[in-house]
Order: structure tokens, then sequence, then C-alpha cells
């Protein structure tokens, strides 16, 4: 039973890996959007677009599969949650930890269409996640969420290395 446990966090790695691939492709796809929305210039730019921070459509489509790969991502990342918990590793990651409440309340269910406990204010901030509210930071897209009035932000580059780092470390605490 065990090595079916294991072997399954070992797919769930795979796919955070998978799932952040995909994302930082995206993200160099829209070096020049997040150039021109930070006033910079690529060599890539297009004259007349050097002034305008909307996306164009191939843009806004690339920007809509950043969200749908960041969905992904925290959901894979709340079964390995839910795995390190099952073996009493969740403490041995904490970036899991403080990452998963991205899962419990936007991306298995919404918040706001199953509340727990949330006031109506917070719920409409966490419904509005991903998708609606998406953070640029230096060129880099990252989410932010609320909950009992405190911030947690996702940055995929950022994150990623740390969850997979302290999963790994865990995995081989498990069978050194």
């Amino acid at each position: 039973d065990e090595s079916i446990q294991v072997v399954g966090a070992i797919a769930m790695l795979e796919g955070l890996d998978y799932h952040h691939d995909e994302f930082m492709k995206l993200v160099i796809q829209l070096t020049p959007y997040y150039a021109r929305i930070l006033g910079g210039d690529t060599m890539n730019q297009v004259a007349e677009h050097k002034t305008n921070p909307f996306p164009t459509a191939v843009e806004s489509k690339s920007l809509d599969a950043l969200d749908h790969e960041a969905v992904a991502y925290l959901n894979r990342l709340g079964q390995l949650h839910s795995f390190a918990k099952a073996k009493a590793l969740a403490t041995r990651m904490p970036k899991a930890r403080e990452l998963v409440v991205f899962r419990n309340k936007h991306t298995a269910h919404r918040s706001i269409d199953a509340p727990k406990g949330d006031s109506r204010q917070e719920q409409e901030y966490q419904a509005m996640t991903v998708g609606f509210y998406r953070l640029t930071r230096s060129g880099f897209p990252s989410y932010q969420i609320t909950v009992a009035n405190k911030p947690c932000e996702f940055h995929m580059g950022r994150d990623h290395p740390i969850v997979m780092q302290e999963a790994t470390d865990a995995l081989f605490g498990l069978y050194p």
C-alpha cells in the first residue's frame, strides 16, 4: 500500500514540473507584453504597441493559458499536500502548506460556491484570485489570495523550486 502512495507522490512531483515548465514557456512568450506594460523595450516589439498596455489577441490567449497552468499546478500541489499529511510529512513542506490555501479557497472549489467561514468580501476576493486578478512582479505573473485578512502570494518562478526541494527532502526522509 505504501509503495502505491509513494509512486503516486512521485507522479505528483512530475505533474508539478510539467505545469511549471508549461507556465514558464508562456511567460517567455509573453516577454514583449511584460516589457511593454513595464515601459521597457524588446527586439520583437511592434512600434504601435509601445504605449499600449492591453494584450494583443495572441497575448490574451497566453495570459489565459497561464491561469489554467497555475490552477492545474495548485491542484497537483493539493494532492501532494494530502499525501504529505497522510504520511506525517506536512511539517517538512511549509511552502506547500502555505500555498495549499489557493487550492482550498479557489482551484479545487471556490469559497464563494462552498463557503467555510470566510466573510462574503473574502469569498469575492478569493473567487477573483486566478483569472480576474493577476499581479505582475518585475515582469513575472503571480497570484494573491487573502484569508483571514492575511495575503498569500503564489509566484511560480520563486515558489516551484522551494516546493520541489521540500518535497524531495520529505520523500528521502521517508526512505533514506
